[in-house]
């Protein structure tokens, strides 16, 4: 079975997320809640923990897609997860600071570092699917020169999704039709990480193999489950798990599906996104 990282770690402080009720003063402005269509890029963690960079970079571009923006140039999902890490020791004089360790990352970390450094294009700071990837750089603080390139994130917003009078259904389709993405946190174990194709619909919570992940929604718009986008799919994996090249079920790659029922209870943390346009900062970005 091919080993993947997981890496989300649950906020360990309250960050006062607006609810995603404030996003419903808008009418909905999509048919129905499927972003399938706006999906554009392959991301791919490789090895490292970087799930919760690697789904804030899917949900930017579909936010950028979905509002007339531009998606072709995407950020980079590790800088993202480096400077979320990196945020935990953020005043601290970096001669002191302790080593960045490669272990996951908190939503909300990775939230607060975006808003005060800015965010890089995977062009200038290489994610695992370019052929520039550097494994080094997970665990060191982002250099000067790739501060510089950082744009302005200040007003990216999570928004905390949760339960509606129907589960969490309703609220996540509520968001998706209003041109929001949503990510969300579970826990995923050995079986999850042997799917081949199959509908998710059971998942054991005391496997030791297992741990948290951070995971975007593509399409809510089926009864019985929903098509989740994952970052663990590449065309080395699919040969070993004996797949056909190009799409699987009709799906993109890097897709998967889970039953609501069992996303339903599976929930840790659900968040739809806000993005932003890429404006370069004008200012002095905020060392780590």
């Amino acid at each position: 079975m091919p080993k993947f990282a997981l890496g989300y770690k649950r906020d360990a402080e309250n960050y006062g997320y607006p609810s995603h009720r404030k996003l419903m003063a808008i009418a909905p402005s999509l048919p129905k809640p499927d972003h399938l269509p706006f999906r554009k890029g392959l991301i791919w963690q490789d090895g490292a923990g970087m799930c919760v960079g690697a789904a804030t970079k899917r949900c930017v571009q579909l936010w950028q897609e979905l509002n007339g923006f531009s998606s072709e140039f995407m950020i980079s999902g590790s800088f993202a997860y480096t400077i979320g890490r990196a945020q935990e020791f953020a005043g601290l004089n970096p001669d002191i600071a302790p080593e960045l360790v490669d272990e996951g990352s908190q939503p909300g970390l990775v939230l607060r570092a975006a808003r005060e450094v800015g965010i890089v294009l995977d062009t200038d700071y290489p994610d695992p699917t370019s052929p520039a990837w550097n494994p080094a750089t997970l665990n060191r603080r982002p250099s000067p020169d790739a501060l510089v390139k950082a744009y302005d994130a200040r007003h990216l917003e999570f928004y905390q999704v949760t339960r509606g009078a129907f589960g969490f259904k309703e609220s996540i389709r509520a968001c998706m039709v209003r041109r929001h993405p949503v990510k969300f946190s579970m826990f995923v174990d050995s079986g999850v990480m042997a799917n081949n194709g199959a509908i998710v619909a059971a998942i054991y919570t005391d496997d030791p193999a297992g741990g948290g992940h951070m995971l975007a929604v593509l399409d809510a718009s089926r009864e019985d489950y929903a098509v989740i986008d994952n970052w663990w799919d590449n065309v080395e994996l699919g040969i070993d798990w004996g797949m056909p090249p190009g799409n699987i079920l009709g799906l993109p790659r890097g897709t998967w599906r889970i039953s609501w029922a069992l996303l339903e209870r599976s929930i840790i943390q659900c968040f739809a996104v806000a993005g932003v346009p890429f404006v370069r900062r004008a200012q002095n970005v905020v060392p780590l």
